[in-house]
Formats: structure tokens, C-alpha cells, sequence
């Protein structure tokens, strides 16, 4: 006990408080801000269990279960936290050896999802198993292909694809970042070259404000990028944490040859137009969440129409994401939107069948 004791308080120190609460139970009082830094919480509290304990000659190998509450959806005060942990310890104990349980069930699935995802991203890193596909945008004035939008997959042994909603928030978080996007960044221009076609690429925040990654993007792009532009795609979210940053940066990045910036998903975040006016952006890309509405809702075709000619009078091009029917397709070529993207024109495919199908 006392062994353990000093273990935990070492794998805790500086970021959480540790008690001895009756014989063989122990309590960690830890903060996080994420729900991925739970997965840290666990792996910490796996720590002390990772070499035998000496007892006199003998080594034993010991294994504990869990119950875990979490502020403040399950408790707000200690009393009722710790009622709650005990509560998921009982649950975790009748499971069996080495399980452990949340108090809500809820975040019993949240943490599966991001314990797959973890297992899923860390294989794929380790065996190669990332792999694009390209979904075309289409010129809507007379729908001949403007470019594609490469989009990344995992896929595994057996020939199962996961999609990015499986992945990419624990990858973006993750420590593999760096790892992937320098293969997306090598994969991309190098399919660039050979389709010779615009190609978006989706980067992540952190990767933006990453000297290296740019230092990468530039020299790439001085050999790949002279006659058919690549496409950085970005959200709102870069501006949030550090706005004059992050337009220094890209006002950086369109100085280099045949590089267009767009920003995704725009009118769902940050959308302040007073910062709107000063961004070195190319491209706005409408959310999918306004083309499904338009024809339901006059409001929001009065949204995206003005999206669209605050754009163009910015100097600045429009991409529809999600055109699905032939109706939203007409409203939004009436609206003189840029480019067109959907299901209706053409879903993601492998490399392959995107070249065969549309160059």
C-alpha cells in the first residue's frame, strides 16, 4: 500500500490530488478541460501498475478497477462526486478484473469512441493505412470540374473504411499530428502533380501556426504548385486564440506561388465581418447547414445570397458545400455562387476512380 501510494503521487504530481480513502481505495481529484484528457487520466492511473511489486523475495502483479464522476454533470459538490465515483466502482468491480466505469453512461461511450480512435489512428500511423479520397467541385456557371477536395480515410486490413468523423478529433489533438499532416502534405502535392488539377487540402489550426509545417508547405509547393493552384483549407477557429497571428501567417502563406486560402464552414463560427474584410482569403465555403435550408427557409436564402455578394465584392470566390438536389443547385447558380460541391454532382471516391471518372 504504501509502495503504491508513492507511485500514484508520482504519476499525479503537479496535476492532481491523491488520498487514501479506506483500506485499499484510493481517490484522484483531477482537472481537465477536454474530454480527450481523460484518456491521459487513465493512462496516468495505469502507471503505477506497469512493474511488479516486491514483496520480501516475491515480484505480484497487481490490477485495480475504477470508478470515475465527473464535475459538473454528475455532481457539483465533493461529497456528491465521491457518492457517484463509488457508485461506478461498485459497476466497474462487478464487471470484473481491470475494468472501469463512469458514473454516466454517456461518457462511458464518449471515452470508447476516443479510446478507438486513439487505437485506430496510432495503427494507421504505424502501418500506412491513411489514404485519400477526392471529391470534385464543379465551376457552376456551366458545371465543367474546377478541382477536388482531397479527403482523408483510414483503411484498414480487411478493406474497412473510416471516415474522419470516427478520427479526426483525437488525431487533430492527438500527438500523430505532425506525423500525418506531413504525409497528407507529401501525399497531396505529389497527386497534384500527377492529376494536374486544383487540390484542397484540409489543415488543422495548429498546423497553421506551425513553423515547420510551412517551412515544408513552401518548398513543396515552389516545385508542385506553378500551374494548377493547391487549395489550404481553414476554419473560423484559427482566428479565435490568436487573431493578428493568425492573419500574419497567412498573409505569409499567399505569398507563395500558386496557393489559394479558403475558409470552411463559414457563417458557423467566429463570422465576424469587420475581420471578414481583412482576412488573405481566396475562397468562403458555405456550410452545408444553409444549402440543406435554402429551399425551406426564405431566411436563409437571404443569408446566402448575401454571403455571396459580400464575397464578391470583397473580391473573394464561393464554394455551396453539401448541393444534394437539382433545386439547390438552380438557387444557387441564380445566385451567382462560384463553385459547387455535393452528392448531387459527385461523392468522394478513391484516387483511382476519381481520375477515371472525372479527368
Amino acid at each position: 500500500l504504501k509502495e503504491f501510494a508513492i507511485r500514484l503521487g508520482e504519476a499525479f504530481r503537479n496535476k492532481g490530488m491523491v488520498a487514501r480513502v479506506a483500506g485499499d481505495e484510493f481517490a484522484v481529484l483531477y482537472r481537465y478541460k477536454e474530454e480527450e484528457d481523460v484518456s491521459e487520466f487513465l493512462e496516468l492511473l495505469k502507471k503505477p501498475f506497469e512493474k511488479p511489486f516486491t514483496v520480501g523475495n516475491a515480484d505480484i502483479s497487481l490490477s485495480f478497477n475504477a470508478g470515475i464522476a465527473i464535475y459538473p454533470q454528475d455532481g457539483e459538490d465533493l461529497d456528491t462526486l465521491n457518492e457517484r465515483a463509488v457508485s461506478a466502482l461498485m459497476e466497474a468491480k462487478r464487471a470484473g478484473e481491470g475494468e472501469v466505469r463512469f458514473y454516466s453512461s454517456a461518457f462511458q461511450e464518449k471515452l470508447r469512441d476516443i479510446l478507438f480512435a486513439k487505437q485506430l489512428v496510432s495503427k494507421a500511423v504505424e502501418e500506412g493505412l491513411f489514404t485519400l479520397y477526392l471529391q470534385p467541385y464543379f465551376k457552376a456557371s456551366d458545371l465543367s470540374l474546377a478541382g477536388f477536395e482531397a479527403l482523408v480515410r483510414i483503411v484498414d486490413k480487411s478493406g474497412k473504411v473510416y471516415s474522419p468523423g470516427v478520427f479526426i478529433e483525437y488525431l487533430e489533438n492527438g500527438p500523430y499530428l505532425r506525423a500525418f499532416e506531413g504525409w497528407l502534405l507529401r501525399t497531396a502535392v505529389e497527386l497534384h502533380e500527377r492529376i494536374k488539377r486544383t487540390i484542397s487540402i484540409n489543415i488543422s489550426a495548429k498546423s497553421i501556426k506551425d513553423m515547420s509545417f510551412l517551412a515544408s508547405f513552401e518548398s513543396y509547393c515552389s516545385i508542385y504548385c506553378r500551374d494548377y493552384p493547391i487549395v489550404l483549407e481553414i476554419t473560423e477557429r484559427i482566428f479565435m486564440e490568436d487573431y493578428e497571428r493568425a492573419v500574419a501567417v497567412l498573409k505569409k502563406i499567399k505569398e507563395y506561388e500558386g496557393v489559394l486560402v479558403a475558409l470552411d464552414d463559414f457563417g458557423t463560427g467566429y463570422s465576424s465581418l469587420t475581420y471578414l474584410s481583412k482576412l488573405p482569403v481566396d475562397i468562403l465555403k458555405i456550410d452545408i447547414s444553409f444549402v440543406r435550408q435554402l429551399t425551406e427557409s426564405e431566411r436563409v436564402r437571404a443569408v446566402v445570397k448575401n454571403i455571396i455578394n459580400l464575397a464578391t465584392d470583397l473580391g473573394m470566390k464561393t464554394l455551396a458545400e453539401g448541393v444534394e438536389t437539382k433545386e439547390q443547385l438552380e438557387m444557387l447558380r441564380a445566385m451567382n455562387c462560384t463553385y459547387l460541391q455535393g452528392f448531387y454532382l459527385g461523392k468522394p471516391v478513391p484516387v483511382e476512380e476519381a481520375i477515371r471518372l472525372y479527368t
